[in-house]
């Protein structure tokens, strides 16, 4: 006779897993007024800025709990990351991939290129720069990708998000007709 067995342990959620919940959290904290107007400015001031209250309290309550941003280069890519939520709470959250967002918008070939290139102040640079143009587009998209790009700067498993975002974008360009 068969024994039930021994649930198997939780496995811990990878890495993708855990930003993918953190973003969703952050963005409803935003979209729902959870935080105030005067952080959610702040909180798009990151870009320059760097961490502040605001985006101390946020990190506290969203991300600590997930254990993301524990060093200071995660604390400050989540600045980052979470400047650019802000930047884009009026927009839907369930809208395409990055890459695919981004051809719709027109971003220039050459500056998504330059964006998956780049790294550090220069990738936050550009970043910002095509999260305006989406943005003035009114096009909403799947935080995730540019996240996990700012996230992973400098570690060698980027390379697969910078693909992702570049297959996502030539995926979404209409197709040249052949001669």
């Amino acid at each position: 006779m068969n024994e039930p067995s021994a649930a198997a342990p939780a496995r811990p959620k990878r890495h993708r897993e855990r930003v993918a919940g953190a973003i969703a959290r952050i963005a409803a904290d935003i979209d729902h007024d959870a935080i105030s107007p005067g952080d959610r400015a702040a909180l798009r001031r990151g870009w320059e800025s760097g961490p502040g209250p605001a985006f101390w309290r946020l990190a506290v309550h969203r991300l600590e709990p997930l254990d993301l941003a524990v060093t200071k280069r995660e604390e400050e890519g989540w600045s980052i990351v979470v400047a650019g939520i802000a930047h884009t709470y009026q927009l839907p959250r369930s809208g395409p991939k990055f890459g695919a967002a981004a051809a719709t918008a027109k971003v220039a070939e050459m500056r998504l290129l330059r964006l998956l290139r780049s790294e550090g102040p220069t990738l936050h640079r550009i970043l910002r720069g095509v999260v305006h143009q989406l943005a003035q587009a009114g096009l909403g998209f799947d935080w995730l990708d540019p996240a996990l790009l700012v996230l992973r700067d400098g570690q060698p498993r980027r390379r697969e998000i910078e693909r992702r975002i570049a297959k996502d974008y030539y995926r979404s360009l209409p197709r040249e007709t052949e001669a």
